[in-house]
Formats: structure tokens, C-alpha cells, sequence
């Protein structure tokens, strides 16, 4: 069973953030319902955002879900 890597996925959020000019304070103030600390928590590999939430992203981002997230053992998506 392949399982999700909070910690790359968190370096892919913010490498895909880093190339389109994406602040999290611009995250922070699209996605009203979240925190700075939540934006973090995902970025810095400590949580995984919610489905909701990776959805929200993946369109603010113009990417899919599947590009957001890297599994454990998925080293294409990890570079």
C-alpha cells in the first residue's frame, strides 16, 4: 500500500507556490477559512491538508491533486 509523504508533498506545495509567485499570505487571504500556521503545517511537512482543502489549493495553484501530492515511494513526483 503506497502511502502519502507529508514531507515532500509539503516541498512540492511550496515549490509549485515558489514558481507562480504564491505567497502563503496569499493563501492565508483566498482560503479564508485557514490559518498562516495551517498553511506552515502543510508546507513544512507536519500535516497534510484535507481534501477540501487540497482541492482549494490544486485550483488556486491551476495544478491537479495528484501533482500536489508525492507518495512515500513516488520519486517522479518528488522532482
Amino acid at each position: 500500500m503506497n502511502e502519502l509523504d507529508k514531507r515532500k508533498t509539503g516541498l512540492k506545495i511550496w515549490e509549485i507556490c515558489d514558481d507562480k509567485g504564491i505567497e502563503v499570505k496569499d493563501i492565508v487571504r483566498i482560503m479564508s477559512s485557514v490559518s498562516k500556521k495551517t498553511v506552515y503545517n502543510w508546507i513544512n511537512g507536519e500535516k497534510l491538508p484535507s481534501i477540501d482543502n487540497l482541492y482549494r489549493l490544486s485550483v488556486l495553484l491551476n495544478v491537479s491533486m495528484d501533482e500536489l501530492l508525492v507518495g512515500v515511494n513516488d520519486n517522479a513526483k518528488a522532482g
